[in-house]
């Protein structure tokens, strides 16, 4: 079982005056309750408070708080604007909290996120021969992306032509397979490797990567690669064994970044944004916090 965080629940509310009840309400709260978690029943640390001031004589501006629990990383956020009229009186408030739900995910489910997979791989490669064919694809697709520094896009359907990703790198095409075995132990034969072969030289294209959970490629597949190469049928086509896949994903692999953290990086682009930099920290993001 996977545990996720990084999908949460939103509430926005709006207040006129200085009124205690909100006149406008958005969204509902499972766990309305500040500062704990309903998972651990514990209470959350603060792991982030800061300020931006509007740029006004009387004050007010945006307060984003941000707490986490150090157990499972549970985590909500408090967002709050505040401004003032030309009498310094205060006008008005919204609040917008987030609340991070605890989903949880088999091996095998198709709707894992495929970061959350990609770092449950990470530790456990060996279960990569229970993901889901459309998942191990995205999989794929998301390190290959960070691999080669571009856009991989899926095309695995069942009229794909046995293409499942493809990439452009100089302006040429370069198509990828992907095959998930189901077994550790397989060795991938020539005939699909030749299937592929075929499939790019309909489609024109003179680089293919064949990427496989089985951990080797028959003797008569390479030959098949290499004369292929040699005849000049086609520029470049590489064969990537399960270890050579987690060699790839080991080199390109990601810190697990925390969702509110992530949620902290797009606050910072809004107010670069928003204020050309003049957002101000009151307490600034902890170095190593627990969570």
């Amino acid at each position: 079982m996977i545990l996720d965080y990084s999908h949460t629940q939103e509430r926005r509310l709006h207040y006129r005056l200085a009124s205690t009840e909100p006149d406008y309400v958005q969204g509902t709260l499972y766990n309305t309750r500040t500062g704990w978690c309903p998972y651990n029943n514990k209470s959350t640390e603060l792991v982030f408070d800061g300020f931006d001031p509007l740029d006004s004589p009387h004050g007010g501006g945006e307060n984003l708080k941000i707490w986490s629990c150090d157990s499972c990383g549970y985590w909500q956020s408090s967002r709050t604007s505040t401004w003032w009229n030309d009498l310094a009186t205060l006008e008005g408030q919204n609040l917008i909290e987030k609340h991070s739900m605890l989903r949880h995910f088999d091996i095998d489910s198709v709707n894992i996120p495929i970061s959350t997979l990609r770092n449950y791989l990470k530790s456990k490669p060996n279960l990569i021969y229970r993901v889901a064919p459309k998942s191990m694809e995205l999989l794929v697709k998301s390190v290959f992306s960070d691999f080669f520094e571009c856009n991989v896009y899926h095309c695995g359907q069942s009229n794909d032509g046995g293409v499942d990703l493809y990439f452009v790198q100089s302006n040429k095409p370069i198509f990828v397979q992907v095959k998930r075995r189901e077994t550790p132990n397989k060795t991938e034969p020539v005939n699909t490797i030749r299937d592929f072969l075929g499939a790019m030289m309909l489609k024109e294209a003179k680089k293919g990567y064949f990427v496989s959970t089985a951990k080797k490629f028959s003797k008569e597949a390479h030959n098949a690669a290499k004369k292929a190469e040699t005849l000049g049928l086609v520029e470049t086509y590489d064969l990537i064994n399960y270890h050579r896949f987690f060699e790839i994903l080991n080199l390109v692999h990601k810190e697990n970044i925390p969702p509110w953290k992530k949620y902290i990086e797009d606050y910072y682009d809004l107010v670069e944004y928003r204020n050309k930099n003049r957002f101000k920290l009151k307490y600034p993001l902890r170095e190593n916090p627990k969570s």
